[in-house]
């Protein structure tokens, strides 16, 4: 009898975590990037993948999870802000502590090296990112006036703070109907849906001339009939590939014009730059970077005084300056 019961109850191994001797270059792209991909934006996750296969796949090859130490960070870090900026090699360095954090979550490791690393070498000087002024940005608009698709996510840009994914997820249901404000729900990158880069990213932001004219003039022209629809769309009514706008159109319109074209991106630098350089705060509301309040569950976030003046103040300015031209 007894067998018998011994061979009817299975006493379970006890749980244990899997082993470090794994290979570094095995654990990232067979366990991580996998996961990163499942849980992470699109878009994150192609920065990732761009940076292990640039830097990091070489330097991990051939080691083992539980081997790496502090040591190895630092040197090779170093290595990298020999030639790198320092907003460079934090990215770098970001990804290999997520990369060993994952591992110690796994059991696999019992600490994260990179944080006991240290950056030792001086990074290279940072060159700076460019932005468009106002006037850059209205000689950019004039030039693209027999291209609305282009002149409208050029606008939206500058005089609305967007990012490139959030011009290309934006619809025309997120347009107010007194054309006052742009209420921010979601982002396109490369075609796929993603949410917003953050929570606080979701929020309204004041709808301003010129943008208010050239989206309600692009309304016209499009017949719009689904609110639901993206307001940049190509032949299939899906979300425009906006790199492909840019290269079809916008940089051989701008450098025919002698106008320099420095991304989409940089129409959100300049709107920050100038409301900067008065008041911070409404930079701040513009870049939707903090959130006012909560109400019956859901985020209710309100356009700060200071963020309405001051683009109050910027379309009263611009609108002067077209006329005085």
């Amino acid at each position: 009898m007894l067998p018998l019961v011994r061979d009817r109850i299975k006493q379970e191994a006890p749980d244990r975590p899997a082993s470090g001797a794994t290979l570094i270059t095995s654990f990232v792209e067979d366990e991580f990037l996998p996961w990163v991909d499942a849980n992470k934006r699109p878009a994150t996750a192609n920065g990732y993948r761009k940076l292990w296969n640039k830097h990091l796949k070489i330097h991990f090859a051939g080691m083992k999870l539980a081997d790496y130490r502090p040591y190895n960070a630092t040197r090779f870090l170093g290595q990298l802000a020999a030639k790198m900026t320092g907003h460079s090699v934090a990215h770098v360095r970001a990804l290999m502590s997520c990369i060993f954090a994952h591992a110690v979550a796994d059991g696999r490791v019992d600490s994260n090296p990179i944080r006991d690393a240290s950056l030792r070498v001086q990074p290279k000087a940072s060159k700076g990112t460019p932005h468009y002024t106002p006037a850059e940005m209205l000689a950019i608009l004039k030039a693209l006036a027999n291209h609305p698709q282009a002149q409208v996510a050029m606008a939206l840009g500058f005089f609305a703070g967007l990012r490139t994914a959030e011009i290309a997820g934006l619809q025309w249901r997120d347009v107010s109907d007194d054309w006052s404000t742009i209420n921010v729900q979601r982002s396109v990158w490369r075609g796929q849906a993603a949410h917003c880069k953050t929570e606080t990213s979701k929020a309204p932001t004041p709808l301003i001339e010129p943008l208010r004219s050239a989206l309600q003039n692009f309304k016209w022209l499009q017949t719009v009939m689904d609110p639901a629809q993206h307001v940049l769309v190509n032949s299939l009514l899906r979300p425009l590939d906006l790199a492909g706008l840019a290269h079809r159109i916008i940089r051989p319109t701008l450098a025919d014009c002698k106008l320099e074209w420095k991304g989409y991106y940089a129409g959100r630098r300049g709107l920050a730059t100038l409301l900067a350089n008065t008041n911070p705060q409404a930079a701040m509301g513009m870049l939707r970077h903090a959130t006012l309040n909560t109400t019956q569950g859901f985020y209710i976030k309100a356009i700060p005084a200071a963020t309405l003046d001051a683009m109050n103040a910027l379309e009263t300015s611009l609108i002067e300056e077209v006329r005085d031209k």
